[in-house]
């Protein structure tokens, strides 16, 4: 990835991404983290707890197979956050309200497997990889898990090395213009909407504007936007009430049969 004693400017990475983990299940100690990197990341105790709690599903129902979610935790990490105030001022500037960054809080989108494996004391293979980000861009990151998760569960920490390198890479995560993604050999085509235009047209559009450019990116016309009509029309009729239990920060307690469904709601309720 780097030759020997050379070290990488992770500033750059940081533009996108903390810091990529890897949440196992330990028979002895429970939920524990198996790998942080980019290396020198250093995440404190209560960082390190909340990751090890929060990236495997609290639900008795056995989520067999692979499960995508998310979650949200404070960043108590000062240093780092100084080290965001540049980046995330400039960008915050020119972002809608929903999407801005706080440097007192880092996003978790988690990749859950959970498979019998008959060699393990426990009888399953538990294991969560995990992107912290400052970024709400929910589509974005779930997609590159989609691609990531399963590679790191056939070739192990490589697959996580040239994630990282490719990430570095990346350009600045700039409001208003087309960013081409690449990473693991796709590319993600992106737009992030600005302050004055809230929704600007898809990427496809802005593509079609210049016919010659050369790749064909897999397309996220949204970086951000979920069906929230989908999670909350269970409980339609009592928005009102739950919008005002959420204005007064009374506490809401939300159970859904699948994590995914859970996160969502949490994220419709207090961020739009």
């Amino acid at each position: 990835m780097q030759a020997k004693g050379d070290v990488l400017p992770w500033e750059r990475f940081r533009d996108w991404v903390h810091c990529l983990a890897v949440v196992t299940f330990d028979l002895e100690l429970g939920q524990t983290l198996e790998t942080v990197y980019p290396l020198h990341v250093k995440l404190s105790e209560e960082e390190k707890s909340n990751v090890c709690y929060l990236s495997f599903p609290d639900s008795n129902s056995g989520c067999m197979g692979d499960t995508q979610f998310h979650f949200r935790i404070r960043h108590s990490s000062s240093k780092l956050n100084k080290l965001f105030c540049g980046v995330s001022n400039k960008y915050n500037s020119n972002c809608p309200p929903a999407l801005q960054t706080d440097p007192k809080f880092m996003n978790g989108y988690v990749y859950f497997r959970q498979v019998k494996d008959p060699s393990l004391r426990r009888g399953y293979f538990q294991k969560s990889v995990v992107i912290l980000t400052k970024f709400s861009f929910g589509n974005l990151f779930h997609q590159i898990l989609r691609l990531l998760a399963p590679q790191y569960f056939d070739i192990g920490l490589r697959s996580i090395e040239l994630a990282c390198n490719d990430i570095y890479q990346w350009p600045s995560p700039v409001p208003g213009e087309v960013l081409n993604l690449f990473i693991l050999g796709s590319t993600f085509e992106i737009l992030i909407p600005t302050a004055s235009s809230g929704r600007l047209g898809s990427p496809v559009q802005q593509l079609k504007a210049n016919p010659s450019f050369p790749i064909s990116p897999v397309v996220i016309t949204s970086v951000h936007e979920v069906n929230f009509f989908q999670c909350l029309k269970q409980i339609i009729c009592h928005l009102h009430l739950l919008w005002e239990l959420v204005l007064t920060a009374e506490p809401i307690v939300v159970m859904a049969p699948v994590p995914d469904s859970s996160a969502n709601t949490v994220n419709a309720l207090i961020r739009f």
